[in-house]
């Protein structure tokens, strides 16, 4: 059993409110699970590009199982999300007066090859609470849902890597205004990224 604690801002609000923890199980070395929860002990109204208000005041509970076989690492995993209601209150002055709350699935895979090679993928599924017409959501609008797929080929030689990766978001009873695109209308979007450098 492995434990540990957290402390730190959030979503990066630069305000140390959040507390988290991580406790970890082996049960035999191919195989481990873990739970790992926290979040604000204060209600933060900070807003930025990368600080998301109503996201920086929530709690997260992950559960994450991991099954190693081979090259091969898979991982399950289940999330929740939540937000009182006082909090979402404070952040949008009134316009909601209720909590609001996600609930998430995924499962990560890796193959490792040699070389210095690796595959890895991942499906992910995500629900918020609410009904289509709240102005105020935690994902794309009230009662939204996605789904989405990436896949990652990396190669890694000792201190050197490179990676790609390719990624598609399928957004569903989602909200104009709260999606993608530069009109934030659209409900779907694929990525494709390119990156490498040297790990210390």
């Amino acid at each position: 059993m492995s434990l540990s604690v957290a402390w730190s801002d959030g979503f990066f609000s630069q305000r140390y409110s959040w507390i988290t923890g991580l406790a970890t199980y082996t049960i035999d070395p191919a195989n481990s699970i873990g739970f790992s929860g926290g979040g604000s002990v204060n209600t933060e109204t900070v807003a930025s590009y990368a600080t998301p208000p109503l996201q920086n005041n929530s709690s997260i509970y992950n559960l994450v199982f991991t099954h190693t076989s081979g090259p091969w690492t898979i991982t399950p995993t289940l999330q929740y999300t939540s937000v009182p209601s006082d909090a979402v209150n404070q952040v949008t002055g009134g316009a909601l007066n209720k909590s609001l709350d996600t609930f998430g699935a995924g499962v990560y895979g890796v193959y490792a090859m040699d070389g210095g090679y690796s595959v890895a993928g991942r499906v992910e599924y995500i629900k918020a609470n609410g009904s289509s017409t709240d102005a105020t959501s935690l994902l794309y609008g009230g009662d939204s849902s996605a789904w989405s797929f990436t896949i990652t080929p990396t190669y890694q030689n000792k201190f050197f890597f490179a990676r790609a990766e390719l990624s598609y978001v399928k957004v569903s009873s989602g909200t104009n205004g709260f999606m993608f695109g530069p009109n934030f209308s659209s409900d779907s979007m694929t990525r494709l990224m390119v990156e490498t450098g040297i790990i210390f």
